[in-house]
C-alpha cells in the first residue's frame, strides 16, 4: 500500500534536485538562488529509503537473504545498468580517458562516491555522473539493513547502528574509507527504519520523544565531526562547506533538520502540503530514474549541441529524459520485478524479539 503523502514528497525531491543542478548550464532558468541545498534533499532521500525499506521489507525477512536480495538488486540495477548503456552510446570523452574501466567495474560493485570532495575515495561516479555517489550509500543500506533486521534483537536494533556511527566518526577523522563512511551516514538511515517500525504498529506513535535515541546517535555521529571542521578551519584550511571535512557534518545536520521540518508542519496540519508538494506525486513512480538520469541525459548532455537555440535544445534534453524514465521504471523495473518474483521463496525462519 502505498503512502500518498511520502510519494509527493519523493517526486518533489526529485524534482528540486533536478532543477538545483539545471540552472548549472547557464543558468537556463535564471532560478538557481531557489534551489539551493541539493545535498540536504539528498538526506531526505535517505530518510524516505529507510522507511521504505523496513515498510516493504520487514514482513518479508523470513523467506531469507537471497529473496531480499533480489528485490534490492532489481530496484538498483534495473534503473542503473540501462542509464550507463545509453551514456555510453552518447558520450564517448569518458571511454578515452585512464581508468575509465576501473571506474566502471568500481561503480558497478557500488563502490563510487565524490572523489574531489571525500577523501578515501576508491572510484569516482563513472561517466562523470555525480548524483550516482549516493547509490552507492543506498546499496550499502540495504545490504547492512538485513542483518540488522534480522539478527539484531529490534530494541537493541538503533543502539548497534548509532554506536556504529559514532565509533566510525572517530576512526574516519584518522582513516577515511568506504567502510566508516557508510557507516557514519547509516544512523541518518536509520531514522526512517525506526519511523516506520513505529508508523507499522499505529501511525500515532511516531513522536520525536519515540525517535530521541536515533536522532541522538546521529547528532553524537555529526559532533566529532564537525569539531573536526572547525579546527581545520581554524588552522587555516578552506571552510567551503560543499568540500571534506564540513560536507559530512553538514549532511548529517541537515538530516536532523529535515526531520523537525516534518514534524513541525505535521503540527501545522500539513497546511499547504496539497499545492506545494502534493502535486509532485505524478513523478513519484519515476523519481529514481529522474535522480540519477537527469544529470547525463540533460545537465551535462551534448549528443544535440548542434541545435544552438538553447530552449529548443534543452527541450529535446527533458523529453528525452521523460522517455528514459518512463521505459525504465514502468517497463524494464516492472519486468524485472516479476521475474524476480517467479521463484518460491525459502523455508521460513523466525524472527527477532523485542528482548
Amino acid at each position: 500500500m502505498k503512502i500518498h503523502r511520502l510519494e509527493s514528497i519523493r517526486g518533489f525531491l526529485a524534482l528540486f534536485i533536478f532543477l538545483a543542478h539545471f540552472p548549472a548550464k547557464g543558468n537556463f532558468f535564471g532560478l538557481g538562488f531557489v534551489f539551493l541545498g541539493g545535498q540536504e534533499a539528498v538526506m531526505g532521500f535517505f530518510l524516505l529509503s529507510g522507511f521504505v525499506i523496513y515498510y516493504s521489507a520487514h514482513k518479508h525477512l523470513a523467506e531469507g537473504f537471497f529473496s531480499y536480495f533480489k528485490k534490492r538488486f532489481v530496484r538498483i540495477y534495473s534503473v542503473f545498468i540501462p542509464l550507463l548503456i545509453v551514456v555510453w552510446f552518447l558520450d564517448n570523452h569518458y571511454k578515452t580517458q585512464p581508468g575509465f574501466y576501473k571506474e566502471l567495474i568500481g561503480n558497478l560493485l557500488m563502490l563510487q562516491d565524490f572523489n574531489y570532495m571525500k577523501p578515501g575515495v576508491i572510484v569516482p561516479t563513472v561517466f562523470g555522473i555525480f548524483p550516482l555517489w549516493s547509490l552507492s550509500y543506498e546499496w550499502w543500506f540495504y545490504m547492512l539493513f538485513f542483518p540488522i533486521a534480522r539478527y539484531v534483537a529490534i530494541d537493541r536494533q538503533k543502539h548497534l547502528v548509532g554506536i556504529a556511527g559514532i565509533v566510525a566518526a572517530f576512526s574516519y577523522l584518522a582513516y577515511p574509507c568506504i567502510v566508516n563512511r557508510i557507516l557514519v551516514y547509516l544512523p541518518t538511515w536509520w531514522i526512517g527504519v525506526e519511523i516506520a517500525r513505529l508508523f507499522c504498529n499505529d501511525r500515532s506513535t511516531v513522536t520525536l520523544r519515540k525517535l530521541r535515541w536515533p536522532v541522538l546517535y546521529v547528532l553524537a555521529t555529526a559532533a566529532p565531526l564537525a569539531v573536526y571542521a572547525l579546527w581545520f578551519s581554524a588552522n587555516g584550511g578552506h571552510s567551503s562547506f560543499g568540500l571534506h571535512p564540513w560536507i559530512e557534518p553538514r549532511h548529517l545536520v541537515a538530516s536532523i533538520s529535515l526531520l523537525l521540518l516534518a514534524f513541525a508542519w505535521r503540527k501545522l496540519g500539513w497546511f499547504g502540503f496539497s499545492w506545494t508538494v502534493g502535486p509532485a506525486m505524478f513523478v513519484s513512480s519515476i523519481s529514481y530514474a529522474i535522480y540519477i538520469a537527469h544529470w547525463p541525459l540533460v545537465v551535462t548532455a551534448s549528443y544535440l549541441s548542434f541545435i544552438k537555440n538553447d530552449a529548443l535544445r534543452y527541450s529535446f534534453y527533458i523529453i528525452g529524459l521523460i522517455i528514459f524514465c518512463l521505459v525504465t521504471e514502468l517497463i524494464v523495473f516492472r519486468w524485472m520485478r516479476k521475474w524476480a518474483g517467479r521463484r518460491p521463496p525459502a523455508t521460513r525462519l523466525p524472527v527477532p524479539s523485542a528482548l
